[in-house]
Parts: C-alpha cells; sequence; structure tokens
C-alpha cells in the first residue's frame, strides 16, 4: 500500500502508513525482528525518497546495528541493511562511511 501511494506522489500518507507499519511490528515482534526492521528500512527508504536522508540516517545506523547484533552469523538481512545504509550515507556526502557499509555488505 505504501508503494502504491509513493506512486501515486501521496508521500506524507505513505510515511504514515509505514510509520504506523513499524510501530506495529515493534509492539507485536519486537525491535530486533526481522519484519520490524524491515519495516524500519523501508520507513527510512521513503524518507529518503524525499530528500529526508538526514532523518533517515539514524533509523538506518540503529537497523544495522540491530541487525549485526541479533541475527545470526551468514543472514543475508544484514548484508542488504548494510547496503541500503552505505547508500544513505553516500547520498550525504559521507563517502568514507558509505565505503565501508557498502564494502561490508557486498
Amino acid at each position: 500500500m505504501a508503494s502504491i501511494l509513493e506512486e501515486q506522489g501521496k508521500h506524507a500518507d505513505s510515511e504514515l502508513l509505514l510509520r504506523e507499519y513499524m510501530k506495529f511490528y515493534r509492539s507485536v515482534h519486537g525491535e530486533r525482528d526481522p519484519r520490524t526492521l524491515d519495516a524500519m528500512t523501508s520507513l527510512a527508504a521513503a524518507l529518503q525518497g524525499q530528500g529526508k536522508s538526514a532523518e533517515a540516517e539514524p533509523l538506518m545506523r540503529r537497523v544495522v546495528g540491530l541487525a549485526k547484533e541479533s541475527m545470526p552469523k551468514g543472514d543475508w538481512h544484514p548484508a542488504r541493511y548494510e547496503v541500503f545504509y552505505g547508500e544513505l550515507l553516500a547520498a550525504l556526502e559521507r563517502y568514507e562511511e558509505a565505503e565501508g557499509h557498502l564494502l561490508d555488505g557486498y
């Protein structure tokens, strides 16, 4: 639904829905659950898409940290989060930080 709202240019509605989605998964499954981390990542992507990369950065920093702490070695989720975080840092022109996360993710 949030993707459809984004395609329709209803960015504020999409962001609101993603915030509710994240809140729901966090309350039901906890912050370390992959579904919650995916919801947090979706929200960060929506924020970045609206030019709010600075607001998305602490959210993705949290996602990367939680994934590293809680997911088993070899799980593919942390790599995906690292890559997205690296891309976000690059968008913020924090290239040296971005490089480390991109290399770790890939």
